[in-house]
């Protein structure tokens, strides 16, 4: 896997072309049968022994070797796990056997760069059409309700003081107490609508979530200052423990507002306003459109916040775990394979242009804890992010000194030396 390794990446292939076909020899021979029952049962345990013992060390070999292989020979690749799937399934009794089947099985099925190694320690992946109607049938609801200040409901609305929550909002500082208010008045504001029935509390629970996603995208909130997202991030906690709805709302609209949450890049086929406005992009009064600087610190402010959130030891919507889902989405984004091509005979494939703010972010507030989490496992997807993805990208792209500075200290002294986000900036 590593350049500077005295073995190659085809003598692993070679290996891994022997180990299948011993494999298929013992699978072969395992439905022989001979004279008597003793003699049957004591060969079927003999090679159910070395079967199992087969798939263990082929398994091993492409937990930590299969992305190098996937990066090097691809195709071939993908024909060979078909044809040990298609060794494997007559000795499916064999447990070993069983779990080596079910890793390749996820493998080809997710034609993803992370082997299903690495994505089963995820829970989910997220479905960003069901999260854009959720947020987009909430949004037209309240967008209706507002629209005409004169219905039943919306004078009921103001009676109750349920929409005043831009005040509450407003007293909200870096401190514990405030932070333990607001959570406090604004579940008072979720009992009072939910009395009045459930079109109140949709109304309400949009309105909370909006508010706090819309936040961290205002000129006076710093992501570098951990007092900012660490704010949002308890309110959201303190919400959520109370209402999963309302943690659930809150990171769908994290998710619709900010691509860089998910991750995601513009369907393939977009250009100028279409590739905009499917990206995020802030259209101004004037009909101008904010540019990519304006539009990546905005989503900076958003994903580190979304990523603060995760830390939090609280009941939440997010976890670790999204962290490590994130990880290998953004990475079977961005490998050359699946990030559409430049023009230019030399030019080769670049990731999505946000790829190095986005990982940079992520990682100087995720990095340590999911190095506590994963170890080895996640080390050897930052060398991925180093080794593969790091190259291809644009020297001159956003935060591409900086994340390849983060990548060289962090991996060299194996997670020892952290430089994170709410520190200093990092000196490239």
């Amino acid at each position: 896997a590593k350049a500077s390794s005295p073995l190659s990446a085809a003598q692993g292939w070679q290996w891994l072309h022997r180990a299948c076909t011993q494999l298929h020899l013992l699978t072969s021979l395992f439905a022989t049968t001979s004279s008597t029952e003793k003699e049957v049962a004591t060969k079927l345990r003999i090679k159910e022994s070395s079967i199992s013992s087969a798939c263990k060390t082929i398994r091993s070999f492409l937990r930590l070797s299969g992305n190098s292989l996937f990066l090097k020979y691809q195709d071939r690749f993908d024909s060979l796990l078909q044809t040990l799937r298609t060794t494997l399934e007559p000795v499916s009794s064999v447990a070993d056997a069983s779990k080596l089947l079910m890793f390749i099985e996820s493998s080809v099925n997710a034609k993803n760069i992370v082997p299903a190694y690495y994505r089963s320690q995820a829970p989910f992946m997220l479905d960003t059409a069901a999260l854009t109607r959720y947020v987009d049938n909430e949004r037209q609801m309240v967008a209706t309700a507002d629209k005409n200040k004169q219905t039943p409901f919306m004078v009921r609305v103001k009676e109750l003081q349920i929409d005043r929550l831009r005040v509450i909002f407003n007293k909200l500082s870096v401190t514990v107490e405030s932070q333990q208010a607001a959570v406090k008045s604004l579940l008072e504001k979720i009992i009072v609508s939910n009395k009045e029935g459930p079109e109140f509390l949709r109304y309400t629970l949009y309105k909370i979530s909006s508010n706090l996603s819309t936040d961290c995208q205002e000129e006076f909130f710093n992501e570098m200052d951990e007092g900012h997202p660490l704010k949002l991030a308890r309110v959201t906690c303190g919400l959520h423990s109370s209402m999963k709805e309302l943690g659930d709302l809150i990171k769908a609209q994290f998710c619709k507002q900010c691509p860089l949450c998910i991750p995601k890049a513009a369907e393939l086929g977009l250009s100028g306003e279409a590739f905009l406005a499917d990206m995020g992009f802030r259209q101004k009064a004037g009909g101008s459109w904010e540019d990519k600087s304006q539009w990546l610190a905005r989503m900076s402010k958003m994903l580190c916040t979304y990523c603060v959130m995760m830390l939090q030891p609280e009941q939440q919507p997010l976890s670790l775990a999204d962290a490590w889902a994130w990880l290998a989405n953004i990475i079977n984004l961005s490998t050359p394979k699946h990030s559409a091509t430049t023009t230019g005979t030399d030019a080769g494939p670049k990731p999505p242009f946000f790829t190095a703010t986005a990982l940079e972010v992520m990682l100087r507030v995720t990095a340590q804890e999911l190095l506590r989490a994963y170890g080895d496992k996640f080390m050897s997807l930052l060398i991925i992010v180093q080794d593969v993805i790091l190259p291809h990208m644009a020297e001159d792209a956003p935060r591409h000194a900086e994340l390849k500075t983060f990548l060289r200290v962090f991996i060299s002294s194996g997670g020892r030396e952290f430089m994170s986000l709410f520190n200093k900036p990092l000196s490239t």
